[in-house]
């Protein structure tokens, strides 16, 4: 039998208790995984000051976004492993020949796409009334990754059951404690960086040094709010018991 799912409060404390642990466990790639996230939000940051038109900052950003998930796929799957398994001898060089690196970032790119796609769609999201919409539909995509979020551990630890359909069996009826659990952890941080971003635009305009010590920042937030994911998705896997389901 999976262990029982604590209470929300409790598993909310054993979100941030797990970030600690990996912190602890994986020094090394947690400083590497933050390097990655600063450089990404880098290149963006300068992207968006000298590429135009707005089309082509969009297929920069995407593009950026799928570099940066390659390398980080190997972060990605040291978290889980770590969760689960107890593993602590994580590796950050990708492997591409490996079927379980090309499977975890094949769906994370598929969600990378959702995210980018209403983007494509015109210049919409400069304005203030964008850039909220554009935070709803980010919201919108994370409850719906949630909804298949065990898919991800899943395939870290090689389980025959990685695929979407058994993660969503697996999280039906209990999408809602999900949500309760993810939400109050990850919103909050994950806003951090659009308000800071947005406060160095209207007070610092065209001061690249401010600029770089925020994307820098932004870097570390991005990497505590990933780890915050990995391991409340790590824990849900655990709970669920999915590890004893056969293939589809």
């Amino acid at each position: 039998m999976p262990p029982s799912p604590p209470p929300i409060p409790a598993a909310i404390v054993l979100a941030f208790r797990d970030l600690a642990a990996v912190v602890r466990a994986l020094p090394g790639l947690v400083v590497t995984a933050a390097a990655v996230y600063a450089a990404a939000d880098l290149v963006v940051a300068f992207a968006g000051a000298i590429v135009r038109p707005v089309s082509a900052f969009i297929l920069t950003y995407f593009v950026a976004a799928l570099c940066q998930l390659f390398l980080l796929t190997p972060f990605f799957i040291a978290v889980h492993r770590f969760v689960i398994l107890g593993e602590t001898a994580g590796h950050f060089a990708p492997a591409p020949g490996e079927p379980r690196f090309q499977k975890y970032f094949a769906i994370s790119a598929a969600f990378a796409a959702v995210v980018a796609a209403p983007f494509f769609a015109g210049d919409w999201w400069l304005s203030d009334a964008g850039s909220m919409l554009g935070i709803v539909w980010n919201i919108v995509v994370l409850l719906a990754t949630l909804r298949v979020a065990t898919v991800f551990p899943a395939i870290a630890v090689d389980a025959s059951c990685a695929g979407l359909g058994r993660a969503y069996a697996d999280l039906t009826g209990r999408a809602g404690r999900v949500v309760a659990v993810a939400l109050p952890v990850l919103l909050p941080i994950m806003l951090v960086p659009v308000l800071s971003v947005r406060a160095v635009s209207t007070l610092f305009e065209g001061n690249l040094f401010a600029r770089l010590i925020v994307e820098l920042g932004n870097g570390v937030i991005d990497t505590v709010v990933e780890i915050l994911f990995l391991v409340i998705v790590s824990r849900l896997y655990l709970w669920s018991g999915a590890d004893t389901h056969p293939t589809d």
